[in-house]
């Protein structure tokens, strides 16, 4: 017999239906407080003009920083969503001031995307894939594993964008979007699977690389080049379709917590969801440059879009409780203050 508390509750998939929806206003709210001239800056608007607003990419880093290795503290005491709106403030003022670091004192205003991709790459690459070493080494005790988590994989963000030629990565050094996009997949789509079986930091890289050649050869054979020049059609219309294969990679997941195939094996499951995600971002996309023509200035706004629904799914995974979203491997442990 089902609780009063359950009664309550919106069951799937009207719950994956209202907070799919609820993702796409929220998007549309950051997108249209983004597109603000003050975000801008002459200097890097004609090269990441289809990107978030810059300050934005590091409000974003800081989401998974709380997520990842600081679980909600200091808020954690409180309930939801109290908890989640005072970490969201303090993921807004973090990410303010680490813009205002890097773009006003460091002066690299025109590299913080790359250099952003390449921190949320190594704040996974450290946290769930190799079963969080460390929270680990901390016991999870706070501040200091959120302290760590953000020296660490920040540091390691920047070696890899000072020590990685331009020509592996295409026009701009950092981290490829594209790896970013596979490790999304493998830790919310696959749960994992099958790397967790093993030591993860030592399958990751194979299958990281593997499949990342695969979604750029998928790309490629449709025409689609993710490696053109920034500001051209071709890159439009690539990063467009890459930003609506990772929501429709996601919505299974954070919006219906895989509702009707949660409780099939995670290798049945990711398959699924896989040969899912494919076809809806095909024909998504195919509506889109249906309606835009091609135009790039349309696929630009999709892609802003894309990033703000894609912020607004993790406010509410990472900061807001994430319902009943299965939980990231590597982020359990107690968080004990020191």
């Amino acid at each position: 017999m089902a609780t009063e508390t359950e009664n309550a509750t919106l069951r799937q998939p009207i719950k994956g239906v209202v907070l799919s929806l609820v993702f796409v206003a929220v998007g549309a709210i950051i997108y249209y407080v983004g597109s603000a001239d003050l975000w801008w800056l002459p200097e890097v608007e004609p090269i990441w003009y289809a990107m978030l607003p810059l300050p934005l990419v590091m409000v974003f880093n800081w989401i998974f920083i709380f997520m990842l290795y600081g679980q909600n503290w200091p808020f954690q005491k409180f309930s939801q969503p109290i908890q989640g709106m005072l970490a969201s403030i303090a993921a807004l003022v973090l990410g303010a001031i680490t813009y205002y670091i890097i773009n006003h004192m460091a002066h690299w205003g025109a590299y913080i995307f790359p250099i952003g991709v390449a921190w949320l790459f190594w704040q996974f690459a450290l946290g769930p894939w190799s079963g969080n070493p460390i929270g680990n080494a901390h016991q999870f005790k706070q501040p200091i594993t959120m302290i760590s988590g953000f020296i660490v994989t920040l540091g390691f963000a920047l070696i890899s964008f000072w020590i990685i030629p331009p020509e592996v990565l295409g026009k701009f050094t950092g981290i490829p979007f594209v790896w970013f996009v596979v490790a999304v997949i493998i830790v919310f789509t696959w749960q994992m699977w099958p790397i967790q079986v093993a030591n993860p930091i030592v399958l990751l890289p194979g299958y990281l690389a593997f499949f990342s050649f695969i979604l750029l050869w998928l790309l490629s054979t449709a025409g689609l080049d993710f490696f053109a020049t920034p500001g051209s059609a071709e890159y439009g219309r690539s990063g467009a379709y890459m930003l609506v294969l990772l929501l429709c990679f996601l919505v299974p997941n954070i919006s219906f917590q895989f509702w009707p195939i949660h409780r099939l094996s995670p290798w049945w499951r990711g398959f699924i969801v896989t040969i899912f995600a494919i076809v809806a971002s095909i024909l998504i996309y195919w509506l889109l440059f249906s309606i835009s023509d091609g135009a790039y200035s349309f696929l630009a706004k999709t892609m802003t879009w894309g990033f703000c629904i894609f912020i607004a799914m993790f406010l509410y995974y990472g900061l807001f409780g994430g319902a009943a979203a299965p939980p990231i491997p590597g982020t359990a442990g107690t968080s004990e203050q020191t």
